[in-house]
């Protein structure tokens, strides 16, 4: 059986909340329907194989890191660009 840490829990609910964030935005999922999504992307991540499923789990968050940095500076530079805009 496999053996189930906090760290493990809290950092796959994370992965999984990030992803129903970006592929719902994406796609226009209506919010009643990201629930539904939530648990799907959390079977996938928590019964891959252990050895898998770790490189797996270190590449969403890298990837999802990186969408991130990158929409804020985004952002960022937009209102910078838009100071004098009023």
């Amino acid at each position: 059986m496999q053996e189930i840490s906090m760290l493990d829990l809290a950092t796959v609910s994370a992965v999984v909340a990030a992803l129903v964030t970006v592929v719902g935005n994406a796609f226009g999922i209506q919010k009643q329907y990201r629930a539904l999504l939530a648990i799907g992307f959390a079977g996938i991540l928590w019964f891959i194989p252990r050895e898998f499923g770790e490189q797996v789990l270190m590449a969403l968050i890298i990837g999802l890191m990186a969408s991130g940095v990158y929409s804020q500076v985004k952002q960022g530079i937009i209102k910078m660009n838009c100071l004098g805009c009023n």
